[in-house]
């Protein structure tokens, strides 16, 4: 079996301190931007921007949002 020095434990120690609390910090937060992207996504839907696009990027997912046209935008006919 191995014998570790002071400083050996002290920093096995620190490193496993930092994962843990990362670990923790990650999860902790995880929960806290689904709801805030949530509300995000509530609010515009609720109210659209007309000529504003918006991107969400969350780790390496991108979401891309195009505003939907008003029930009195007639771009989409040709008749005019």
């Amino acid at each position: 079996m191995r014998e570790y020095t002071t400083v050996e434990v002290e920093g096995i120690v620190r490193t496993e301190m930092k994962s843990d609390l990362e670990n923790l910090i990650r999860e902790g937060a995880r929960p806290m931007l689904e709801v805030a992207l949530q509300v995000e996504v509530a609010e515009c839907v609720k109210e659209p921007r007309k000529s504003e696009r918006s991107t969400w990027t969350m780790g390496k997912m991108s979401l891309l949002l195009h505003p939907l046209p008003s029930q009195d935008d007639h771009r989409g006919d040709h008749d005019q």
